[in-house]
């Protein structure tokens, strides 16, 4: 009886309740890593990673894969039960190549959209946008699977305009949905990326072999792309390492996006900008959050944090406020009076 344990503790101690552990299960062992998961208002869930050829296909799941062979790493989608009792389905996608996968979303119709990056040439598409021939390097991409995973709603891949040579790889790195079922894909591409007219399209820092500057794109639910634009140039300008280009990325309600990830100092930066340089005698790189206009052509604004490796996660609020995470901060990352921690101690930022 509940209420009889209760009324019979030490009143004078912390009551602890343990969780309980609703479902837990495995998938497959051919799933190399399942580095991406989503939920619906239903609670199922939809677990995405990289796997080799075998991963289980269930029947009449999407057939994204007609040609790949066990020599190829394969993007896997597995949407289960609320319960966990049961797999809804399973399918596999990829090609001639490596395809590796990035962010993960739902729609509020149950439509599950996944971004990332491939080598295929071969890679499923529907209804994408034209880029130009991969020329051996890897392109990003992003697809939309039927809430029974049973067809492609869309898939295109990201990359070089078609008049642009493809001289430098294009990583789609991160993915957001709003209430509308657009989708937003950021990530890191090299010159010649596609944009649309009159939407940002400020990269160029680096040269066109390296993969240095930052666009963002935006699908509708039907796969018509509504803008594209490139962010700014995120090159380190004085060595090191470290990553750099994008990272994360959310929406607010009134259709702004937010990208965070780590840039040098040749990124744009704002007026009304937190921190508007980068700390010591030589710059390398370090977190950036900026906020860019529903339509994609102006910047609201674009900060420049303290030192940290990387930014590994960003939310926003209704209102607009923005919480952003990463790890192995500086000694000099700013914490507020009331922190639950004062120093890094080694640890995470947020």
């Amino acid at each position: 009886d509940w209420s009889s344990d209760v009324c019979s503790s030490d009143l004078g101690k912390k009551l602890v309740i343990d969780p309980v552990l609703t479902f837990s299960t495995y998938l497959s062992s051919l799933a190399s890593d399942a580095n991406l998961v989503a939920a619906d208002s239903s609670g199922n869930s939809y677990v995405a990673g990289y796997a080799t050829l075998g991963f289980p296909v269930t029947s009449g799941a999407f057939a994204g894969c007609t040609n790949c062979s066990t020599n190829n790493v394969v993007t896997f989608i597995s949407k289960l039960s609320a319960d966990g009792t049961s797999l809804i389905y399973s399918t596999v996608l990829g090609g001639n190549s490596f395809a590796q996968p990035t962010g993960i979303a739902v729609d509020g119709n149950g439509n599950v959209l996944v971004s990332g990056w491939t080598g295929a040439s071969d890679f499923p598409t529907k209804n994408g946008q034209p880029i130009a021939v991969q020329n051996n390097n890897y392109v990003g991409y992003l697809v939309s699977l039927s809430p029974d995973g049973s067809s492609l709603n869309y898939g295109t891949l990201l990359g070089s305009g078609p008049s642009a040579s493809q001289s430098a790889a294009t990583y789609a790195t991160a993915l957001a949905v709003d209430s509308s079922g657009d989708a937003y894909v950021t990530g890191d591409t090299g010159n010649g990326f596609f944009t649309t007219t009159g939407a940002l399209n400020q990269g160029g820092g680096g040269n066109s072999g390296n993969e240095f500057n930052v666009y963002l794109a935006k699908f509708s639910p039907t796969g018509t792309l509504m803008y594209s634009a490139v962010l700014g140039a995120s090159d380190p300008q004085n060595g090191g390492g470290g990553p750099i280009g994008a990272t994360a990325i959310a929406v607010d309600a009134a259709g702004d996006a937010f990208v965070a990830g780590q840039a040098g100092t040749l990124w744009p930066i704002t007026s009304n900008a937190y921190l508007n340089q980068i700390a010591g005698s030589m710059p390398y790189a370090t977190p950036f959050v900026t906020k860019v206009a529903p339509d994609a052509k102006s910047l609201v604004y674009s900060t420049y944090l303290d030192y940290a490796y990387v930014v590994t996660g960003m939310a926003v609020l209704s209102n607009g406020n923005v919480f952003v995470a990463g790890n192995e901060v500086g000694a000099s990352y700013p914490t507020t009076s009331n922190a639950y921690q004062q120093n890094s101690g080694g640890g995470d930022e947020i």
